[in-house]
């Protein structure tokens, strides 16, 4: 019986380290075939996450934290960056003596009205449906601003006699179609100028300044 004992001991002993690692083995090989956890991605309102700012960012875009003070910004940068701002206005301090003295400050002011209404119409279209790429957004600020500065344009220019003075003939007393077409050419281009100069910068200003990017992802 002792020797029936100290047998079965023994083989326990010499057994007990096969049976712990074919456990081991098990186990390595279960958790291997165990299908893997899903990660959980937060959502993008969660600003603990840091946040991507590239424009391959699948996110929309959002307003910036104080986004008052940013679109505030973006205004007074487009309008004062603008070509005919500033170049006008260095006109006007040098010698501001004009035959027609009451356009040239208009058409500044019709710049920077320009700016104020494109950026109002921007953000109606950012609160129904927020922009997908900064592009996009500059693109449509541009469109917005060139067909408003026109008609702020062609307004003024009317309005104060520069554009009957430029483009009416005045050596003819009566008008034609074919003078009517070339006065309305003249027009169009005068106004195609006007809102190149004015406010083909500010679509990428406001997209850079006023927006920005918010995907959030977990790091790996």
């Amino acid at each position: 019986m002792m020797k029936m004992d100290l047998c079965r001991r023994l083989a326990l002993v010499m057994g007990a380290p096969s049976l712990s690692t074919g456990r081991t083995e098990i186990e390595q090989h279960g958790a291997a075939d165990a299908p893997s956890a899903k990660t959980a991605w937060p959502t993008r309102t969660d600003r603990s996450q840091p946040c991507s700012d590239s424009s391959n960012s699948p996110s929309r875009l959002h307003w910036r934290d104080r986004w008052w003070a940013w679109l505030l910004a973006s205004w007074i940068l487009a309008t004062l960056l603008a070509p005919t701002f500033w170049i006008i206005g260095i006109l006007l301090a040098l010698d501001s003596r004009s035959d027609h003295p009451a356009f040239w400050p208009l058409l500044m002011f019709s710049v920077a009205l320009t700016h104020a209404v494109t950026i109002a119409c921007v953000n109606q279209r950012q609160h129904r449906k927020a922009y997908v790429c900064r592009e996009g957004l500059a693109r449509h600020y541009c469109g917005i601003s060139q067909r408003i500065g026109a008609v702020c344009f062609l307004v003024t220019g009317w309005s104060s006699g520069f554009l009957p003075d430029v483009t009416l003939p005045t050596t003819q007393f009566h008008f034609s179609l074919a003078t009517a077409a070339t006065a309305l050419m003249w027009n169009l281009l005068l106004a195609w100028i006007f809102t190149l100069g004015s406010f083909a910068h500010a679509g990428a200003i406001h997209a850079r300044l006023g927006f920005s990017y918010r995907r959030c992802f977990v790091q790996p």
